[in-house]
């Protein structure tokens, strides 16, 4: 057997370690500076900075306490101006284009007292929740009127407070009571669907649900004011989260209107605070902006362009935001 001196050995291994890597490429610099590609979960959203651009008191024909407001792929600007009974219809800039109703209980009357939603369905229908008549009627974007559905009661189809309104991706209608712990689904033609909800400070459960919207995965995020939070569910109305609104505030959180941008941020309306939050879809807070302008703002939507516009019921004005 032969005996090999243990200096040889080591020597031996570095000699065949240096081999191996001078056989090895150095990575390039672009592949040592290169930052992992991001996950889903990894992917944080942006805190936006909006700044106040504008505000408009309704020009010769003042709003009276304007709520409900939404605006077209094409810019044109819904809003309800309820204490007037109208319906107001403005071009990007709020130059108004035209207007419909009156105080009444036909067909394109109104009876809103004082408050109530609109949304545009995809086809630019706007629908428009006329509480003091118990129902919510249908209208093409020219205002002509085209249906109504809903009656007086507390039952499946039927309307006390009637407050909130959105239209989901597939044409469906959901509707909030502020007086009926239910969010209530319906079709395009007003046939009731399904509702889900029920009394109480659960998960689920309503106390006064005011504002709702949808973001473009069909989830439904329903404020739930009394209770001071903001729920999530699933299209079908199944329970996925909760948060409260206005932690660390000054005043109690009271969520109103809600709106999702198109990166996927929920945009709240705090009634008392006169300010908007803006959240991620799981509740975590992002900003908070509006404060020294809006004095109770209400219902809320974004513009084609990414525009911002927030009516205010104590003010009598709408505002426009912009993201800087």
């Amino acid at each position: 057997m032969t005996m090999r001196h243990p200096g040889t050995t080591l020597l031996a291994l570095a000699l065949l370690l240096a081999a191996c890597q001078s056989q090895t490429p150095a990575p390039s610099p672009t592949e040592t500076n290169a930052p992992p590609t991001p996950t889903e979960e990894q992917v944080v959203m942006k805190a936006p900075e909006f700044e106040h651009q504008a505000d408009f008191n309704g020009g010769d024909s003042p709003f009276s306490a304007p709520y409900g407001i939404d605006v077209s792929p094409d810019g044109q600007v819904y809003v309800f101006d309820t204490e007037n009974q109208r319906v107001r219809v403005f071009d990007a800039t709020m130059e108004p284009l035209f207007e419909w109703g009156e105080e009444g209980d036909g067909p394109g009357q109104f009876s809103s007292l004082g408050f109530g939603s609109l949304a545009l369905d995809p086809q630019g229908n706007v629908f428009v929740v006329d509480n003091g008549n118990f129902r919510v009627q249908k209208f093409d974007p020219e205002g002509n009127f085209l249906l109504a559905f809903g009656k007086k009661g507390e039952g499946s189809g039927t309307f006390t407070r009637a407050i909130g309104i959105a239209i989901g991706p597939n044409g469906n209608v959901f509707v909030t009571d502020d007086a009926v712990p239910f969010v209530q689904v319906f079709d395009e033609d007003g046939n009731f669907l399904r509702q889900f909800g029920g009394y109480g400070g659960d998960p689920g459960q309503f106390r006064h649900a005011t504002g709702i919207t949808l973001d473009s995965e069909g989830r439904i995020y329903v404020s739930d004011y009394t209770n001071r939070r903001v729920q999530a569910f699933d299209n079908e109305g199944t329970f996925l989260r909760e948060w409260t609104i206005g932690k660390g505030g000054s005043l109690p959180g009271t969520p109103e209107g809600l709106a999702v941008d198109m990166e996927g941020r929920l945009f709240i309306t705090e009634y008392r605070a006169g300010q908007v939050e803006v959240t991620t879809p799981e509740g975590e807070g992002l900003a908070a902006f509006g404060s020294g302008w809006l004095q109770a703002p209400v219902d809320l939507a974004f513009g084609p362009d990414g525009a911002l516009y927030v009516t205010d019921q104590k003010a009598n004005k709408v505002f426009v935001f912009s993201e800087q």
